[in-house]
C-alpha cells in the first residue's frame, strides 16, 4: 500500500507549489485546489502520454479525491474511528521514511498543503483503511467453486508460450557504487556460485544471499517467457543453458547475477493447481473493488457536491457512455473507478491476469 508519504514525495518531483484555495466543497467539506491538483499530478505522472490539464485527467482526479472523501464518510458512518495518536505516530513514521522531520515539511510545502491538510489527509486514510480491513475484507470471500469456474471459462487467459523456470541468486548494486562496493558485491556472487557448483542446493545459498525479492523462495522466479528478460546479458546467459545449469556471474548496472534453469516447456496452458492462488487473490480483489465501487456510487448520488469551476463540473457530469467499471484500467478515463487498495490515494490498478506465470523482472 503506498503511504502518503508518497504522494508528497511523487508530488515533489512532478509538480508546481499550488495556492490551497478551494476547489469543490462534498457534504460541506472543502476540497483544496492544491489536493486537486496534487490528485492530477500523481495521475499524470502514472499514465503515460497524459498532462495535467488534460479533461479526462482533471476527471479522474476529481473522481479520486471525491470517492476517497466519500469512503472516510462511509467508514465514520459505520463507526470506526481512529485516535489523534495513531495519527501523530503515522505522520512521525512517514516523516521517518521521507528521510527525517525537515525533508518531510519540505515535502509537504512543495504541495501547497498546510500540515493540518495533511493531518485530515491522513486521518481520512487510516479511517479508511480501518474499515476496509476490519469491515469489507472479512466479508469478502471467493469460494473454491468459484474460482474453478473463472478458470474453466476464462482458458485462454491461461495460455502461456514457450517458457522457463528460473532461480536467482543477485547480489544488487546501489546507483552511483564506487569500485569498492562494486567489487565486494562481485565477490559475494562468485562465492554463492561457487558453493552452488560444488553442490550446495541452489535455494540454500539465495535464502542466505540473494537481495532479489524471491530469495524466501529459494530464488524461485517461476515461468518467465523465453526470450523476456528485459536486460540482453542476461538473456544471453539464460539462453545458453541447459536443464540444471547455472550462468556465470554476469554483471549488469544493477548488480550482478546468477541464474538456474530448472526446467523448460512449451507453448500450453497453465494447469488450475499452479494458478488457483493467484487466481482467488485476483477474484477476491476485484470483488472488493466491486464492493467499494457500489457503496461510493451509492454515496454519491446523496452526497451534496458543490462548485464554482465549469471545468470541475464537466468533470462531474456523467459520462454519456460509461465504459470502465471498478476493476478497469488504470488510465485516467473519467470512470468513476476507486483505487485498488482506496484507502491508498494511489493509481488503481487493472485487474492482473491471473496466469502466475507471467515475466517477473529478475
Amino acid at each position: 500500500m503506498r503511504t502518503l508519504s508518497c504522494a508528497l514525495l511523487a508530488a515533489l518531483v512532478v509538480g508546481a507549489v499550488m495556492a490551497a484555495e478551494p476547489a469543490l466543497k462534498v457534504n460541506g467539506i472543502e476540497i483544496s485546489s492544491a489536493e486537486l491538483a496534487l490528485a492530477q499530478r500523481m495521475a499524470a505522472a502514472a499514465a503515460q502520454g497524459a498532462k495535467p490539464g488534460d479533461a479526462a485527467l482533471l476527471r479522474y482526479a476529481v473522481d479520486q479525491v471525491v470517492n476517497r472523501l466519500m469512503l472516510a464518510q462511509i467508514a465514520r458512518a459505520a463507526g470506526v474511528t481512529v485516535d489523534a495518536q495513531d495519527v501523530t505516530n503515522s505522520m512521525a513514521e512517514q516523516a521517518k521514511q521521507a528521510g527525517g522531520p525537515e525533508a518531510f515539511a519540505k515535502a509537504i510545502a512543495q504541495t501547497g498543503l498546510s500540515e493540518a491538510d495533511i493531518r485530515r489527509l491522513e486521518e481520512n486514510r487510516l479511517v479508511t483503511q480501518r474499515y476496509i480491513e476490519r469491515q469489507v475484507v472479512p466479508k469478502t470471500v471467493v469460494t473454491d467453486d468459484e474460482v474453478r469456474k473463472y478458470y474453466d471459462e476464462h482458458t485462454e487467459e491461461f495460455k502461456h508460450p514457450e517458457q522457463n523456470r528460473l532461480r536467482l541468486v543477485v547480489v544488487r548494486l546501489d546507483p552511483g557504487s564506487d569500485e569498492a562496493k562494486k567489487s565486494a558485491a562481485k565477490a559475494r556472487a562468485e562465492q554463492a556460485r561457487d558453493r552452488i557448483a560444488k553442490g550446495e542446493e541452489f535455494a540454500k545459498v539465495a535464502g542466505e544471499v540473494s537481495d532479489g525479492p524471491n530469495k524466501n523462495r529459494g530464488g524461485d522466479l517461476g515461468w518467465i517467457q523465453k526470450g523476456k528478460i528485459p536486460v540482453p546479458e542476461l538473456e544471453k546467459a539464460i539462453a545458453a543453458l541447459k536443464v540444471g545449469e547455472i550462468t556465470p556471474v554476469v554483471a549488469t548496472d544493477q548488480g550482478f547475477f546468477v541464474f538456474k534453469l530448472d526446467a523448460q516447456r512449451g507453448a500450453g496452458v497453465s494447469p488450475f493447481d499452479e494458478v488457483k492462488d493467484n487466481l482467488q487473490k485476483m477474484l477476491r480483489s476485484r470483488k472488493l473493488e466491486e464492493t467499494l465501487f457500489a457503496e461510493i456510487l451509492k454515496q454519491r448520488a446523496q452526497a451534496k457536491i458543490e462548485t464554482s469551476d465549469p471545468a470541475i463540473k464537466a468533470a462531474l457530469a456523467p459520462l454519456p457512455e460509461p465504459t470502465a467499471g471498478p476493476a478497469a484500467s488504470a488510465k485516467p478515463a473519467g470512470s468513476g473507478t476507486v483505487p485498488a487498495h482506496p484507502a491508498s490515494g494511489s493509481q488503481p490498478a487493472p485487474t492482473a491476469k491471473p496466469s502466475g506465470d507471467a515475466a517477473k523482472r529478475p
